[in-house]
């Protein structure tokens, strides 16, 4: 029975995907003001203190078009809805993302939530991938005033999520609590598959093709790091990265054939040590480029780690 209502919810989330803000262009649609940019926030934390960096590889994998002015204040809507696209590349990594919305509401109800979905082969919406709650973040000004907002939400560290659909097609939905709040809307970019002459503001941030962050199903105090890398270039080389590690920290970077899991003091190990493809590399600075050893197999698995043992990194699959 609850296969069948969700089944149902389903095909009603699709039947408002036809038009979802078709309906809100024959209104008058407000005008939003600028955008004030709030930072990163992670959301297990909030949103990060000063100038904190980023631990998210920058690298837009989906971008909506130019911004048109305005927005949709939710009103009696349960769920904004929009389709796109990531282009055809197979499984994408999710790292990041970028939103904007506007609100005239005096307080938060409660958090605003954003869900990602699948798109299944006939073209329907397909499973959830992920559900992203947004809370503690501001709305509008104290006399009711219109104000908008754009923030990054930051998910590397273990909240990275994958979008499987062979063709990039996918769907997303943006729920606020109050009736006073909603996206920020733009114009559908090159490519992004949208339904609508209209659609909500979003930008994608992804690994690049071919690299996938993995994480130990029980991390423990030390697996404190967060490593990023480029996809390899021609000739085989890659950029290896720790963001937010102190210059004067020494690390040094695991490469082998293959995976495993293995507590290490407070942290985890993440590749096979009777696999390493070379003694461990270091990485001054939190930073490396370096030519990847080929075995045959195109395939390396990496891990990160400081000198003393004490901190360990997220894993990264290499393919190519």
């Amino acid at each position: 029975m609850r296969l069948l209502l969700a089944t149902m919810a389903a095909f009603a989330a699709l039947a408002c995907l036809a038009d979802p803000l078709l309906a809100l262009e024959r209104q008058e649609l407000p005008a939003a003001p600028v955008p004030r940019t709030l930072g990163i926030l992670r959301p297990e934390t909030g949103l990060l203190a000063g100038h904190l960096e980023s631990r998210m590889a920058p690298f837009p994998i989906f971008e909506t078009g130019e911004p048109t002015g305005k927005w949709a204040p939710s009103g009696s809507r349960d769920e904004f809805w929009n389709r796109g696209r990531l282009g055809p590349q197979g499984p994408s990594q999710i790292t990041a993302f970028e939103l904007i919305w506007v609100s005239t509401a005096l307080e938060s109800e409660g958090p605003m939530v954003l869900r990602f979905h699948e798109q299944n082969a006939d073209g329907t919406l397909g499973p959830l991938a992920r559900e992203v709650s947004l809370a503690g973040l501001p709305r509008g000004g104290p006399a009711g005033e219109a104000r908008a907002w754009k923030v990054l939400v930051d998910l590397s560290g273990g909240q990275e999520f994958l979008l499987k659909n062979p063709a990039g097609f996918f769907y997303w939905s943006f729920a606020c609590p109050e009736t006073e709040t909603g996206p920020y809307l733009a114009f559908p970019g090159p490519g992004a598959g949208t339904l609508q002459p209209e659609g909500m503001s979003l930008v994608l941030h992804g690994s690049p093709p071919g690299v996938t962050a993995f994480h130990p199903c029980n991390p423990g105090e030390g697996d404190s790091l967060v490593l990023i890398a480029s996809a390899p270039d021609p000739d085989g080389w890659v950029h290896w990265e720790l963001p937010g590690t102190p210059d004067g920290g020494l690390h040094h970077l695991l490469l082998a054939s293959a995976r495993l899991e293995m507590p290490h003091g407070q942290g985890t190990l993440l590749v096979d040590e009777f696999s390493l493809l070379n003694p461990p590399i270091p990485m001054e600075g939190g930073r490396l480029s370096l030519r990847i050893p080929d075995d045959g197999s195109r395939e390396v698995f990496a891990q990160a780690v400081d000198s003393l043992g004490r901190a360990w990194s997220n894993g990264i699959r290499l393919r190519w």
